[in-house]
C-alpha cells in the first residue's frame, strides 16, 4: 500500500480523510488532540510520500489541504493557480497524488500554464458528521472464572469470544484479497467461524507484534470502527494453559494502566478486545502517549501492575 511506509499516526489521518471523508476538526475530536496537530501529521504524511521533490514547507501545507479537500473557496482557487503557475509545487503534488489515488478520491489537479485563471464552482467545506457509536468486538459482561480457578470475581470487563470479534480478527488480520490467513500460529479452536464479508466495516490502524516467553505470541491490531478507536488481540502458546485469567495494560516506564481483563482458552489461546465502556474515551489518548502493551496473568484483580508478563510489544510512542 502507498501509506505503508508513513508512522501510524500520520496514516490514520491520512486514512480517515480519504476513506472517511473526515475534516481535521472532526478528527481531532476523535482523537483527543488539537486541529492543528492533526494538520501537521496530514502534512508530514504527504510530505514523506515525495521525499526527493524539495518544496518549501508553506507550499507543502497548502497543497496538503486542497489534495486532502480541506480548502474551499480563495484559499483552495489560490492553491490551483499556484499549481498552474509553478513548476515545482505541480511536480511534488503529481508525485503524492499518484500515490494518493489508491487510497480514496483525490481532487484533480488543474491544466498547467493557463492564460487566465480559471474559474471553478465553490466546493462547500467538509460538513461535521456526527461521531456514531462504535460496535465493541467483545461485551463487559462476560461471566467470571470459577472460584475454584480464579479470584478475579466480576472483573471480566473485555473477556470472553463472541462472533463479532471473529469476524473483525478475520477482516483486520488477514492481508491481501488472496484470502491468505497472516494471523499468528494456529487460530484458536475456541474462536467461532466467521467470514470477512461478515465483519463490521474496520479500518486498521496499526499492527503491534507480541511477543514473550518460550513460544508465546501474538499481535495486537488497532482499527477505527465506526469513528471509535479500539484493538484486538489474538496470542497463542501462553504458559500454563488451562482457562486461565489474563490482564491486559499499557505501559509508559513505570506506571501502568489497566485495560481489563479477560480468560484464556483450554489449549492456551486468547482472543480478546477492547477497551471497555469505562476506557472508551481515554483509548486514544493513551494508546498515543503510552510506550508499550503488555498481557500478563493474574491471579486477584487488586494488582496495580502486571504480575507475571507473558506477551508484551511497542507501542508506536515507544518505536
Amino acid at each position: 500500500m502507498p501509506l505503508d511506509a508513513l508512522a501510524p499516526d500520520q496514516r490514520a489521518v491520512v486514512q480517515l480523510v480519504l476513506q472517511r471523508d473526515r475534516s481535521y476538526a472532526q478528527i481531532a475530536e476523535l482523537l483527543k488532540i488539537s486541529e492543528d496537530a492533526v494538520r501537521a501529521r496530514a502534512h508530514a504524511g504527504l510530505g514523506a510520500l515525495a521525499p526527493d521533490v524539495e518544496l518549501p514547507a508553506d507550499k507543502i501545507a497548502q497543497i496538503s489541504d486542497f489534495l486532502l479537500g480541506q480548502q474551499n473557496g480563495k484559499p483552495r482557487q489560490a492553491t490551483r493557480t499556484l499549481l498552474r503557475e509553478d513548476d515545482a509545487s505541480r511536480t511534488w503534488a503529481e508525485t503524492v497524488r499518484e500515490s494518493l489515488t489508491d487510497v480514496g478520491e483525490v481532487p484533480e489537479l488543474p491544466a498547467g500554464e493557463a492564460t487566465a485563471v480559471e474559474e471553478e464552482p465553490a466546493k462547500p467545506a467538509p460538513r461535521p458528521r456526527p461521531l456514531r457509536e462504535g460496535r465493541r468486538p467483545v461485551a463487559a459482561t462476560e461471566p467470571a472464572p470459577a472460584a475454584s480457578s480464579s479470584r478475579l470475581g466480576g472483573a471480566l470487563l473485555i473477556g470472553g469470544v463472541l462472533v463479532v470479534i471473529a469476524a473483525v480478527l478475520c477482516l483486520v488480520l488477514r492481508g491481501g484479497d488472496d484470502g491468505s490467513d497472516q494471523t499468528v500460529g494456529q487460530e484458536p479452536t475456541a474462536t467461532p467461524t466467521a467470514t470477512a464479508s461478515a465483519a463490521p466495516q474496520a479500518q486498521v490502524a496499526d499492527e503491534i507484534a507480541l511477543a514473550g516467553t518460550g513460544d508465546a505470541e501474538g499481535q495486537m491490531t488497532v482499527y477505527l470502527q465506526d469513528g471509535v478507536l479500539q484493538f484486538a488481540i489474538q496470542a497463542v502458546n501462553l504458559p500454563g494453559a488451562g482457562n486461565k485469567p489474563y490482564a491486559v495494560w499499557l505501559q509508559k516506564g513505570g506506571e501502568y494502566q489497566r485495560l481489563g481483563f479477560a480468560s484464556g482458552a483450554e489449549d492456551g489461546s486468547l482472543v480478546v478486545g477492547g477497551p471497555s465502556d469505562e476506557l472508551r474515551e481515554q483509548f486514544p489518548q493513551l494508546y498515543a502517549t503510552y510506550d508499550k502493551v503488555v498481557v500478563s496473568q493474574e491471579t486477584t484483580d487488586t494488582a496495580e501492575q502486571p504480575t507475571k508478563v507473558v506477551l508484551s510489544g511497542k507501542l508506536p510512542s515507544g518505536r
